[in-house]
């Protein structure tokens, strides 16, 4: 006899339902990230992008290895290095939306 296999579909909430609200949320920015947008630009940008110091994004941006950011919060709660990584591509996102 093999033994049953039970599944269910999963369905997102219904706009009363609790939950909801974070479903869109997650739902419009997953969308988003399935969109790609360039920028068209002009010939004197593009000169100006040519000419950009070396590593100059990296070092505006990125953090240093194990570098916590500054959160307000007490010394001795830290971000494990997953949520470090999520606070560096949420600065990137706002900086590539300018």
């Amino acid at each position: 006899m093999t033994p049953k296999i039970i599944a269910t579909w999963d369905s997102p909430p219904r706009q009363d339902e609790p939950g909801y609200s974070a479903f869109k949320v997650a739902f419009d920015s997953f969308l988003d990230s399935r969109r790609v947008h360039i920028k068209h630009r002009n010939k004197k940008e593009i000169e100006i992008f040519e000419r950009r110091r070396k590593n100059g994004f990296r070092q505006k941006f990125a953090s240093e290895k194990d570098q916590q950011p500054d959160l307000g919060q007490q010394e001795r709660l830290k971000l494990m290095p997953f949520q470090v990584n999520y606070a560096f591509r949420e600065r990137l996102s706002s900086f590539l939306t300018r």
